[in-house]
């Protein structure tokens, strides 16, 4: 599915969701952000989360956003994600239900969490626009 309908991600996301449609968007910004901080009249922090937002996506938001943003592939989406994830931990006859964020080692994960958070970045960089600063990611 994903190799039939990538484009249209690829499309909707452009420059903004780095984990889809750019290749090496990731190393790019981080060497873009590099290459800032070597300038001499640059000041800043950056700040580097490591949790793991995959875990953390809303997946109902996700799903909902899969509907608007990528419509060609929401149906295989949904039914993916409406259910309860079956977590099967290693030594353990038992498993968690997970129903937030999208399943590690799924195929699709990357797709869905670039149309879940997809809408936030376009709010970030509304509002950054708005108080006059530039969004680095504007520049990969």
């Amino acid at each position: 599915m994903a190799m039939v309908t990538r484009s249209d991600l690829e499309t909707t996301c452009g420059t903004d969701q780095l984990c889809i449609g750019v290749k090496g968007g990731l190393e790019g910004a981080v060497h873009m952000v590099n290459d800032l901080f070597q300038e001499d009249e640059t000041e800043g922090l950056l700040l580097v989360d490591a949790s793991n937002t995959f875990h953390r996506t809303s997946r109902p938001a996700a799903i909902w956003n899969t509907r608007v943003l990528w419509p060609r592939c929401s149906r295989y989406v949904f039914n993916t994600y409406r259910g309860f994830a079956a977590l099967h931990l290693q030594g353990s006859a038992g498993c968690l239900w997970s129903c937030e964020g999208v399943t590690q080692g799924d195929s699709m994960a990357m797709f869905v969490y670039a149309c879940g958070s997809l809408p936030l970045i376009h709010a970030l960089r509304a509002a950054c626009a708005e108080e006059g600063y530039e969004m680095p990611s504007s520049g990969v």
